[in-house]
């Protein structure tokens, strides 16, 4: 949710593609509302992205391709569901990767990294 928009993201979505925008809106709107709290009210205004790529293939030979947060720079590093997290490309494999990213930058500067760490619970 940003603001007054919401977004809805529809993975591995085979049984949806080839419906038209209007179907995927009517089908999905209900569930949105009940997430956000809106109660019953009519669609508003909605607009389909279809990427039919939006998620690299997760074959054996894909994934070893996926690079790891560390570089070849030392103020470079690496962060996001498409890099090397031992996840397929998702939200989780996202905050896996981010938090992999703040640990690395609070290792080299000495810091503890304890925002990252109390976020995953860890103590």
């Amino acid at each position: 949710m940003r603001g007054d928009i919401a977004s809805v993201t529809i993975s591995a979505a085979g049984a949806v593609e080839a419906l038209p925008a209007e179907s995927i809106i009517d089908r999905c709107w209900p569930e949105v509302a009940i997430a956000l709290g809106l109660g019953v009210r009519a669609v508003p205004p909605a607009r389909v992205i279809k990427e039919r790529r939006a998620t690299p293939a997760q074959t054996p030979a894909a994934v070893a391709l996926r690079p790891a947060a560390v570089t070849g720079y030392d103020n470079l590093l690496l962060a996001g569901d498409w890099t090397a997290t031992g996840l397929p490309a998702t939200i989780e494999a996202a905050v896996r990767s981010g938090f992999a990213a703040a640990d690395l930058v609070t290792a080299r500067l000495g810091t503890p990294a304890t925002a990252s760490n109390t976020i995953r619970g860890a103590a």
